[in-house]
């Protein structure tokens, strides 16, 4: 825990987080368009239409909790 904390990349992300309950934008956006390339692959896939739905719904909310968090 130390090490992450003291991380030059991490730590400021880790202590926004608990300060603040802050994600970077970019982070955010990256994660979203993660969420989306995940989903698609199901999709091409050929994922049961129930698979697809319940992701779908469970990404659709993740997504709107990383956006609805402050940004820094």
């Amino acid at each position: 825990a130390a090490w992450l904390e003291n991380h030059q990349t991490f730590g400021p992300a880790i202590e926004n987080w608990r300060s603040r309950r802050a994600i970077p934008a970019k982070g955010k956006w990256l994660a979203c368009l993660m969420l989306c390339v995940s989903w698609s692959v199901l999709l091409i896939s050929g994922a049961a239409p129930v698979v697809l739905l319940a992701t779908g719904l469970m990404f659709l909310g993740l997504a709107c909790y990383l956006l609805t968090r402050a940004s820094y």
